[in-house]
């Protein structure tokens, strides 16, 4: 998969700090008057024999991770398991059963759920299946790093489950089996010796400018990311609110003062942008720690992700603003960068592109992105994949079907159009223009200069 794909999908997905629920026992929380949750009683009498730990996880539909993994032991509770304090924005559960050994997923399950506030939802005998034989829509690695000796860094692994139809994200960084091609060039040990036992985390070890391959394994599934280590150093780092240009060569959307999060979007996408000394680009969002001041409960920030929990009216405490704070450490030396959020009711109000036409050569990507708009305020959020259909009139020029991002097919001028999911009455248009790619400049002087030879 691509640079731009990848980065593309790196918006679905990234977990959250937001985990302060439990399992298996009650919890008092003195926010439950602010924030909305519900209650989940898991029956599995249908257990295979072998299981013995059984972790919990639940996502909001970008994929986001705000409540678990958290451990059921099976011997505890042999018949059913409740999970508390379910917020209502969370839209999937995961389901990861261990051996004895407690090192490897061996049985999975996944499934939709719709959180109600104050009421219980009781899911019976779950069709646990082996995790060799769980079918995925997709699965992908993000993102492409780049770091300093001695930095760390963290990768993420996500999944598209369901159906095309009906398909939903879900983050199984913390459920897949991880490796890197050059063991000698990134650590699973901090600075101290100290294991590290997040997945998808390692530290770059005493070398320089070379790349190294990291994997990440789920069942069947595999892919990988390239972590590219390097002499350079970071001059700054800034948070940026929309960056349309995916590799990064074109930044804007720098958020100078207060970024709206509406209550009617899943997620705000907000992007932690590293400059190197050499005057490359790269994105710290899977690396660096997110911190945020919402002492109520409303927001969770982390990896980039503004995410609302629960429901604005279910809060007693009114959130005016809240700060949120990236911050990451490389050569020594810490860069942060802070911004401030305002929580706006604003529902979806149509969908926008960022641009209205596009001209692209046979074989590439059109560079196009979709956002909501929201409210009368026109304000636009960069929306995930599974937040909108693409359609085109005519496949043969520029093809949606089968493609994580319209691609150019062949010459012609062909009409894209991306309808929300939510109310298919929101669309928006753009046209493509797709021409040939340009040929090669030295291969024609080889042929030109072969017709000449043979002249004389």
């Amino acid at each position: 998969m691509n640079y731009r794909c990848k980065i593309a999908l790196f918006f679905l997905t990234v977990l959250t700090l937001f985990a302060v629920l439990t399992v298996g026992c009650s919890h008092n929380n003195s926010n439950d008057n602010i924030v909305s949750y519900g209650k989940i009683r898991m029956h599995y009498e249908n257990l295979p024999d072998d299981v013995e730990t059984v972790y919990f996880s639940l996502f909001t539909p970008a994929g986001t991770c705000i409540w678990g993994p958290r451990q059921a032991i099976i011997d505890e509770h042999p018949d059913y398991v409740s999970l508390y304090q379910v917020p209502v924005r969370c839209t999937s559960l995961a389901m990861a059963c261990y051996d004895a050994d407690a090192k490897k997923v061996k049985y999975f399950y996944s499934t939709p759920v719709t959180i109600v506030a104050g009421e219980t939802l009781d899911l019976e005998n779950p069709e646990i299946q082996d995790v060799d034989k769980v079918s995925l829509l997709s699965y992908n690695v993000e993102h492409d790093l780049r770091a300093h000796t001695g930095d760390t860094i963290g990768l993420q692994a996500m999944a598209v489950m369901g159906t095309a139809d009906a398909n939903y994200y879900q983050d199984l960084t913390e459920y897949a089996t991880w490796s890197v091609n050059k063991e000698s060039r990134l650590a699973t040990t901090d600075a101290a010796g100290n294991n590290i036992t997040s997945k998808g985390v390692y530290r770059c070890l005493n070398t320089a400018d070379d790349s190294v391959e990291v994997s990440a394994a789920f069942g069947s599934y595999s892919d990988y990311a390239n972590v590219d280590i390097t002499n350079a150093t970071i001059t700054s780092a800034e948070l940026y609110s929309d960056v349309m240009e995916v590799a990064l060569a074109d930044i804007s959307g720098k958020i100078s003062s207060t970024l709206p999060l509406p209550t009617g979007a899943d997620i705000v996408p907000v992007m932690f942008v590293a400059t190197w000394s050499d005057g490359k680009t790269s994105l710290l969002n899977t690396s660096a720690s997110w911190e945020n001041d919402d002492y109520v409960g409303y927001i969770a920030a982390n990896r980039g992700r503004l995410v609302g929990i629960g429901n604005k009216e279910d809060r007693e405490e009114k959130v005016e603003s809240v700060k949120i704070v990236a911050k990451y450490v490389s050569n020594s030396k810490e860069f942060s960068d802070t911004a401030n959020v305002t929580v706006v009711d604003a529902d979806l109000t149509g969908l926008a592109l960022n641009s209205d036409s596009f001209a692209c050569d046979i074989g590439d990507e059109v560079p196009v992105a979709v956002m909501g708009t929201y409210g009368s305020q026109g304000i636009k959020v960069l929306l995930p994949a599974y937040a909108y259909k693409w359609s085109s009139d005519d496949e043969a020029i520029v093809a949606v079907s089968d493609v994580e991002q319209p691609l150019a097919m062949s010459e012609g001028i062909a009409k894209l159009t991306a309808t929300s999911a939510i109310k298919s009455a929101y669309k928006t248009s753009c046209e493509v223009t797709v021409v040939p790619a340009p040929a090669d400049e030295g291969a024609d002087e080889t042929e030109t200069d072969g017709d000449e030879a043979a002249a004389e």
